[in-house]
């Protein structure tokens, strides 16, 4: 009986960056928190660059007023004016509204830019949409990464984040049609595909919903052509 006879690319050669979501970068996904990973610099870097400046302005306007150089409404007017600069983003939609005002002011005046709850929170207000946290891990003690994303991520697509920039998944060479052993699939005819679990049990029922299949008609080999249960 004909099978899709998959065969397990070897992970040594494994490009990562060719398994990238352009829409992980462009919807503002960062890691860090772990100085031997990190990913997409700019946006956190940028970050914290907002907050360094706004302090700044901030705490000059906070003085004027304390010495009464400026009166509370001019206050009011210039605060208004720095977090629009500093904090909403072309892509908010709809401007702060006088209660976020506030609340951005007293929780910028609090936040750590270290913690990654507290990051997701202040991309929530910059960005007009939810943004939650996490960490994600590879296999050693040492893989692991804060991550803020967006909220309407599915875990799924929050463990495919975690495969592809912790090396926890698998790529696979998928053959275009079914042949009867591993020896008849010509590699020229194949495709690359990606499971974020590695070679867990569910990775033949992932290569299913990708390849539009039953996991009955797939048989899973190693890097060594030895058939995986």
């Amino acid at each position: 009986m004909k099978k899709y006879h998959i065969r397990a690319y070897d992970m040594e050669y494994f490009d990562w960056e060719d398994w990238i979501d352009e829409d992980w970068k462009t919807k503002h996904v960062i890691l860090f928190g772990n100085r031997d990973m990190s990913w997409n610099d700019e946006d956190y870097d940028a970050i914290k660059h907002k907050l360094s400046d706004f302090d700044y302005d901030c705490n000059s306007i906070e003085n004027e007023l304390a010495y009464d150089n400026i009166d509370e409404d001019e206050f009011e007017e210039r605060l208004i004016e720095f977090i629009n600069y500093y904090f909403k983003s072309d892509e908010r939609s709809t401007p702060f509204t006088k209660q976020e005002i506030a609340a951005i002011y007293k929780f910028v005046s609090n936040i750590s830019e270290d913690d990654a709850e507290d990051v997701a929170k202040l991309m929530t207000y910059m960005y007009g949409r939810p943004y939650t946290s996490g960490t994600i891990h590879g296999y050693g003690q040492s893989d692991w990464s804060k991550i803020v994303y967006p909220a309407e991520y599915s875990q799924d697509t929050v463990e495919m984040i975690q495969a592809v920039m912790m090396g926890t998944g698998q790529e696979w060479m998928v053959p275009d049609s079914k042949t009867e052993t591993l020896e008849e699939v010509d590699p020229s005819d194949c495709s690359g595909y990606y499971t974020s679990d590695g070679y867990a049990p569910n990775a033949k029922k992932d290569l299913a919903s990708q390849i539009g299949c039953s996991p009955d008609e797939i048989v899973l080999y190693d890097e060594n052509d030895k058939e995986i249960d």
